[in-house]
């Protein structure tokens, strides 16, 4: 997961002497069912917490979304453990038990990890403004496939050139009251 920092991923939060408690990993998988290890190996590279970007990043998936710009897809951020939760909540009525949402793209649209069935491990591109259609072993339509793996994904990312020098000020502000 190096290529993370070359990203400019905002690992601040994870600066620190603790670790993920494995309980919560236990608990999480207790609700899903086993996790492929290279997203348990994430969440743990991050202390479980969101991991964002300081510039605008995109990937080249398998089969680009509907809203690739150049087959190009924008990827925002990996949700953490308290996202993750509130992802799955959200969106559990149109992904059911097979996907979990694990990253946002622009627009409201995830990235999602498939946990069960022989796609598992297998991350996808959800455009949420379609009713996904998909059984066990294949998908119709709603999603496109991204990487074959979070290893893949991860060296899929790339810093887009093009977003980042139209940017001028401020990239990004938390007002924490």
């Amino acid at each position: 997961m190096g290529s993370l920092v070359d990203l400019m991923a905002d690992l601040s939060p994870i600066v620190s002497n603790s670790t993920l408690d494995s309980a919560l990993i236990d608990q999480l998988e207790a609700d899903l069912g086993t996790l492929p290890s290279q997203y348990i190996d994430l969440l743990r590279s991050a202390n479980g917490q969101d991991i964002t970007f300081g510039n605008f990043i995109h990937f080249k998936g398998l089969q680009p979304s509907c809203w690739a710009s150049n087959a190009y897809d924008a990827f925002d951020e990996f949700y953490g453990l308290l996202s993750l939760r509130h992802e799955i909540e959200v969106c559990k009525e149109d992904l059911g038990t097979q996907w979990i949402p694990i990253g946002g793209s622009t627009g409201g649209n995830h990235i999602c990890l498939c946990v069960k069935g022989p796609m598992t491990g297998q991350l996808w591109f959800w455009d949420h403004e379609q009713t996904p259609d998909f059984d066990v072993h294949k998908v119709e339509s709603g999603m496109y496939l991204a990487a074959d793996t979070l290893l893949d994904f991860v060296k899929k990312l790339e810093v887009n050139a093009n977003e980042n020098e139209n940017v001028i000020g401020v990239l990004s502000c938390e007002l924490d009251f």
